[in-house]
Formats: structure tokens, C-alpha cells, sequence
């Protein structure tokens, strides 16, 4: 049985295009515009397929809906909120809003970290190298924070039929050099 090596290669080509394709990610933006109105101790939120959860000490306005949390004083150890997605994928940080700050460092599971600056008015802070996430904390190590509009996007990973694809464009080059060495 002969190929023709022009269709054999154009057909690995192809394939080989598809082979590298991603999931495309999912943008989100955590604005609070749901939450509970309110202090709340052992607080838990869920939006846009993300939980946030926080021991003590947060408070949501509904007339302002934005996260705000504090030290609580001395040796308080309820100062942080975790964000982690609720199917525990995978997910980037890519900006938030937020007003104060002042000792507060942003944590990534990865290792990033991010010493916040004092903000007397409302600053987008726009990230980069928190990728590949399973989970965010926001750890307030003195004074208070308020924080909105949190933007995550997931972390694009390869579909099974890209996969797929792959495997068979794989398969395709061997089979042609295959039929070359006969």
C-alpha cells in the first residue's frame, strides 16, 4: 500500500496544530455584590464558583458591597481570608482593588507573595506571577483592608480531545517515518 507523503504530511501538520490547543480560561470578577451585610465571625462566601472564608472579624455593606477585614489588635491570628476554588482547580490572580492595606501581603499557594503599600484612596493593584493557584490569602498583619473587585481567571489546561489529537499526530509522524525507512 503507498501514501502519498504530501497527504501523510499535511495530515501530520494538522493534527500536530491541534495537538498544543488549550481550554480557554474563565475570567471572574469577585465584587462582593451578593454578600452578607454585616460583621460576621467564621465567615464563608461563595461567587462566581470561588469560596472565600475568614475565621473573624469581616465585614460586608450592601449599600458599599466590598470585603473588609482588620487585625483585631494584638496577637490576633483572625486576620486573613483564603480564596480557593470551589471545584479546587487550578487559578491565576491577575488584579484587585483595594483601599488602606498598610502590612497586609497577599499569599498564593505557590509561594508568591505581595507586600501591600498604604492606598488613602481606592488603587488597582494588577498582579503578575500568581499562576497555577489552588488557593489566595489576603493576611492583614496590622491596621485594615478593604478589597473589591478581585479578578481571577482559571488556569488553562488541555482538553481531553486535544489530547487526543496529540496521541494521533504522534502516531502519524511515526507511521510516516516508518514508511520511510522500508
Amino acid at each position: 500500500m503507498t501514501y502519498n507523503k504530501g497527504i501523510i504530511k499535511a495530515i501530520t501538520l494538522l493534527l500536530g496544530m491541534f495537538a498544543f490547543s488549550s481550554a480557554q480560561a474563565v475570567t471572574v470578577t469577585l465584587d462582593f455584590s451578593s454578600a452578607p451585610n454585616g460583621w460576621t465571625n467564621n465567615w464563608s462566601y461563595s461567587e462566581d464558583g470561588y469560596n472565600l472564608s475568614m475565621p473573624s472579624g469581616t465585614h460586608m455593606d450592601d449599600s458599599n458591597p466590598y470585603l473588609y477585614f482588620h487585625d483585631g489588635g494584638a496577637n490576633n491570628t483572625n486576620n486573613w481570608v483564603d480564596i480557593v476554588a470551589a471545584d479546587s482547580s487550578l487559578f491565576n490572580l491577575i488584579s484587585f482593588d483595594y483601599l488602606y492595606g498598610s502590612g497586609t501581603n497577599v499569599i498564593g499557594s505557590d509561594g508568591s507573595s505581595l507586600a501591600l503599600a498604604y492606598a488613602s484612596s481606592w488603587t488597582t493593584m494588577a498582579v503578575s506571577g500568581f499562576t497555577g493557584l489552588s488557593s489566595l490569602r489576603f493576611d492583614v498583619g496590622g491596621g485594615s483592608i478593604y478589597v473589591d473587585n478581585i479578578v481571577l481567571s482559571s488556569a488553562a489546561v488541555p482538553e481531553p480531545a486535544t489530547l487526543a489529537l496529540m496521541g494521533l499526530g504522534l502516531a502519524g509522524i511515526g507511521f510516516a517515518r516508518k514508511k520511510q525507512a522500508v
